[in-house]
């Protein structure tokens, strides 16, 4: 990956993050998904070559995002922190 292609994905990554949190409000406030449900998904040995970074970017979407840790920033969480903790926009 050569230094435009970096600040190209760092950017696409920067606006795959702010689109997130954009987003809490809709996503689900507990994971979806059963312990141990991405082993299976992922392939037995890591790729000899890197793969494409849209590649990695649907993996992230498809594979990873549905087993995140609960959304303790959403504002559908019930539970009392204490403080406050959402981020202010």
């Amino acid at each position: 990956m050569n230094s435009n292609q970096f600040r190209e994905y760092g950017q696409e990554m920067v606006e795959y993050l702010t689109g997130y949190l954009d987003s809490i409000d809709r996503r689900r406030v507990v994971s979806a998904v059963e312990p141990g449900y991405l082993a299976p998904l992922l392939p037995k040995e890591a790729p000899v070559k890197g793969e494409d970074f849209q590649v990695i970017m649907k993996d992230l979407e498809e594979k990873i995002m549905p087993g995140t840790f609960t959304y303790i920033l959403s504002p559908k969480t019930s539970f009392d922190l204490g403080q406050r903790t959402r981020i202010e926009q």
